[in-house]
């Protein structure tokens, strides 16, 4: 508690890192790919995707003093993939 209290005296507050986020950039570039693809025949094309599922939050917190930090989440949480595809 004493390192705790100390370094909360000098400024910095201790917080879970927020996720980073998407980009200007990245969407700008998924808006000129759907433009660019909008009178595409879709009709034999298949769509796939995967996602996964946090089981438990993450609850690792770091100190930081200016502003709080956007750092990607640790790898070798649990968690439950899914996967699945669509076509027309």
């Amino acid at each position: 508690m004493t390192i705790s209290r100390h370094l909360a005296n000098h400024g910095y507050k201790k917080a879970i890192p927020r996720a980073p986020m998407l980009t200007a950039a990245h969407k700008q570039k998924r808006v000129e790919w759907a433009q660019n693809h909008l009178n595409d025949d879709w009709s034999l094309t298949l769509f796939s995707d995967e996602t996964a599922f946090q089981l438990f939050r993450n609850t690792v917190q770091h100190w930081y003093k200016l502003e709080r930090p956007i750092r990607p989440m640790p790898k070798g949480r649990t968690k439950i993939f899914a996967w699945g595809r669509f076509c027309m």
